[in-house]
């Protein structure tokens, strides 16, 4: 542990963790009692960990341990208000929106469809998903979330609620009206690229590193061999990402600036 964790406390050396540990208090508090209240134990515990953590107060330590709080109090918030925020969607729906996300979902993908009606999961055969960023028609029959079966099991309902779903659509149909523009057309044409130049497992780990597709060639070995984690983009990938910037940048202000739009825009 770093002698500033030890002497100035969590406010000087993980000032996110402590902004993160009260958002996930806030969440879980919220689950057993759905009330914006849960908010203050919340915050408040953040705030004993960094005193009771904090040996001695460096200059400029209550300013930062102020807008830490503060932070805590806004992110704990926002979560809240998302978990609380959800539509009276019909039981049959008929809309146009757009992709927003696709994902792996056993033999089949999930598809997080945005509309002004409110977010809905499409789980298709991946030959008929529309790629992210399409803009789509559906029309279709809405259904609850399923819920875990036993305490530690999946839960659909909160898996799909923290991507701000509000019900899973079974489409009866679904027509492509545009297709991805922009990032998203980007990023589909960087996937097909990878997939048409290299060998299958080749691409598999490169698509993880840069996209976080994960593919039937390498998932598999990894869900057996129980590292399916190093497939999905974390910790490493952005190490990845900020050790290309700091050789391609060049030094000075520009260079931090530029590093903190190419980590962040990749995160």
């Amino acid at each position: 542990m770093s002698s500033s964790f030890r002497d100035n406390g969590p406010a000087a050396a993980a000032p996110a963790f402590v902004v993160l540990f009260a958002a996930c208090l806030s969440v879980r508090l919220f689950l057993s009692h759905p009330s914006f209240l849960v908010l203050l134990p919340a915050v408040f515990v953040a705030g004993a960990f960094v005193l009771l953590g904090t040996r001695r107060t460096a200059r400029g330590f209550w300013p930062v341990f102020a807008l830490t709080v503060f932070a805590a109090l806004l992110g704990g918030a926002f979560l809240l208000l998302r978990m609380q925020k959800q539509h009276a969607l019909p039981a049959t729906l008929e809309a146009e929106g757009r992709v927003a996300l696709v994902r792996p979902w056993g033999r089949q993908r999930a598809m997080l469809v945005k509309t002004a009606q409110g977010a809905v999961v499409a789980y298709a055969p991946g030959a008929l998903a529309f790629p992210a960023g399409s803009v789509v028609r559906l029309r279709g029959a809405t259904f609850d979330f399923r819920r875990a079966q036993e305490p530690g099991g999946f839960d659909e309902f909160l898996y799909w609620r923290a991507k701000g779903a509000e019900k899973r659509i079974v489409p009866l149909d679904a027509k492509l009206v545009r297709p991805p523009s922009g990032l998203h057309a980007w990023r589909a044409a960087l996937e097909r690229r990878i997939r048409d130049t290299l060998p299958p497992r080749l691409a598999g780990y490169l698509l993880a590193v840069t996209t976080g597709t994960r593919t039937d060639d390498v998932a598999p070995l990894h869900r057996r061999a129980g590292t399916l984690h190093l497939l999905a983009v974390s910790g490493f990938h952005v190490g990845i990402v900020a050790g290309l910037g700091v050789l391609l940048l060049r030094r000075g202000r520009a260079k931090f600036l530029g590093l903190s739009c190419l980590v962040w825009g990749y995160v």
